[in-house]
């Protein structure tokens, strides 16, 4: 199987937005259109530069959001990003219910930890599931080689559950869940262009390098 890359696009301008979105059109199965980290963001433009499907995301920064921005902005800018033409919408679990009412697209419903790793991951994971998302969403930081065993553990659940999952293990003791996921079942695998958006990132030149040796990567 081909494993799925998706890169984040990170820019504090539309203009360096667009420049890494054209990049990332060379490199990248999935662009995630990171609107948290965009001032005043021409959302139709971006989206309209993605020659690959778009993530939406408008991140709290309780969860790892680069502005400050209000609930209703939030969610006004993912509308637009749905409407301008976004394949899906990553919200967090925490978001008020309200957050998700109006767009029409793929949900990914998502939680993040940056501080650890919680026991409570299959409690998280059943309140994700239990909401029916298109794909639901795990990312929290991997304090110990343990932590990251338990996040790669839940996909075996979610292939019972027939639930699309991500899951992520941030951190130095998360690198190993970048690479493999996918093969486990994770529907994606997050990779930078550059500057990560999330600690342990890859980048996707590395990440593309080391799939060509990895014998179960080759393939439709």
């Amino acid at each position: 199987m081909k494993p799925r890359i998706c890169v984040p696009i990170t820019a504090a301008t539309t203009k360096t937005a667009i420049a890494q979105i054209a990049k990332a059109n060379r490199l990248a199965d999935i662009i995630e259109l990171r609107l948290d980290y965009t001032q005043e963001p021409d959302i139709p433009r971006l989206v309209k530069a993605c020659r690959k499907p778009v993530i939406a995301t408008a991140r709290s920064r309780k969860e790892g959001g680069r502005l400050k921005l209000a609930h209703r902005k939030r969610s006004d800018m993912l509308l637009q990003a749905i409407r301008s033409g976004a394949d899906f919408a990553d919200i967090e679990l925490s978001s008020p219910p309200a957050f998700r009412k109006g767009l029409n697209c793929r949900v990914i419903l998502s939680y993040h930890n940056f501080r650890e790793t919680p026991k409570d991951l299959r409690k998280i994971y059943g309140k994700i599931k239990e909401q029916k998302p298109f794909i639901a969403k795990i990312a929290t930081y991997a304090r110990t080689q343990d932590d990251q065993i338990r996040l790669l553990d839940l996909l075996c659940q979610a292939k019972e559950d027939k639930q699309r999952l991500i899951v992520v293990a941030m951190g130095p003791n998360g690198r190993l869940s970048r690479i493999i996921g996918p093969f486990l079942g994770s529907y994606l695998t997050y990779a930078s262009l550059g500057p990560e958006s999330a600690p342990g990132q890859i980048s996707i030149v590395k990440l593309k390098k080391l799939y060509k040796y990895l014998p179960f990567s080759a393939g439709g």
